[in-house]
């Protein structure tokens, strides 16, 4: 199923096809951070967002496309100072429909070849602990877990722990 599905970096012209994906994955999981309805973007505040985004030479933002659809996406960050412009944080978001297919997998090694080349050799994350499925993506992927950030998030009234993950590169 993932032969059909593109990795590539971010376009501005990604902006409205990246806003439903957000849309749907705000609605479809309790794993991404932002409840249904809270993400407040349009499709001109979305287009700016990703224009300055991609404005900034560290930063790495790709997407998984199958069909023209948009279907996963992968946000790295980095320290914005000498002593930590070498650490990236990630972001990973993929449709639940697509779960298992490989596109985590995919977008993780693209990102990993990218920051090499930029001269960045830390890839960290935070991850639900109930979420078995990234965190064993994680896993595979080289990550390891440095801690646990105890009641990090609010899902409704329940608290969730979060691992904190890093992955040296270099």
């Amino acid at each position: 199923m993932e032969n059909n599905v593109i990795i590539r970096s971010v376009e501005p012209t990604d902006a409205q096809n990246l806003l439903a994906l957000f849309q749907r994955l705000d609605s479809e999981t309790n794993f991404m951070l932002l409840e249904p309805e809270e993400r407040n973007l349009n499709l001109e505040s979305q287009t700016r967002l990703l224009e300055q985004f991609l404005r900034a030479e560290r930063n790495i933002y790709l997407v998984a496309e199958s069909d023209q659809v948009i279907v996963g996406f992968m946000v790295g960050t980095c320290g914005g100072v000498q002593r930590n412009r070498h650490a990236m944080s990630l972001v990973v978001g993929v449709m639940r429909e697509r779960w298992g297919q490989g596109i985590g997998r995919r977008l993780m090694a693209e990102c990993e070849r990218i920051a090499l080349a930029r001269d960045i050799h830390r890839f960290e994350l935070t991850v639900m602990h109930e979420n078995l499925a990234a965190l064993q993506l994680y896993l595979k992927a080289g990550f390891m877990v440095e801690g646990l950030k105890r009641r990090s998030i609010k899902v409704g009234d329940a608290w969730r722990d979060e691992y904190l993950m890093s992955k040296l590169l270099s």
